[in-house]
């Protein structure tokens, strides 16, 4: 199954890309010009430049990809949603009078 095969589209990628990284650039810019002056320390501006970093590969991929042919994964996707769904409301935690989520140990 070759997902990565995609037929030519109206969609100008290149602008889009640049107006996207112009819109990253400006919110890395305010995040640094926030945090700076106030004396906080820059782990939120570094955090948010490995989180821009991770979200331009992942649309350089999600671009690539032919949304048809992963019509396959909708059932179980689906499915596991569900089944997080109820597992939430049978074991998840209580915080605030409701139920917010599932202790996995690394992950919560």
């Amino acid at each position: 199954m070759d997902i990565f095969t995609k037929k030519k589209s109206n969609t100008d990628v290149i602008m889009l890309a640049v107006i996207c990284i112009i819109l990253i650039i400006i919110g890395i810019i305010n995040l640094y010009s926030v945090t700076t002056p106030r004396g906080i320390e820059n782990q939120y501006y570094y955090n948010q430049i490995i989180w821009a970093i991770f979200g331009i590969i992942l649309c350089v991929f999600i671009i690539t990809v032919d949304y048809k042919k992963l019509e396959v994964f909708t059932y179980p996707f689906y499915i596991m949603c569900i089944l997080s769904l109820i597992a939430v409301f049978l074991f998840g935690k209580t915080a605030m009078g409701a139920k917010r989520w599932i202790n996995l140990g690394v992950f919560q």
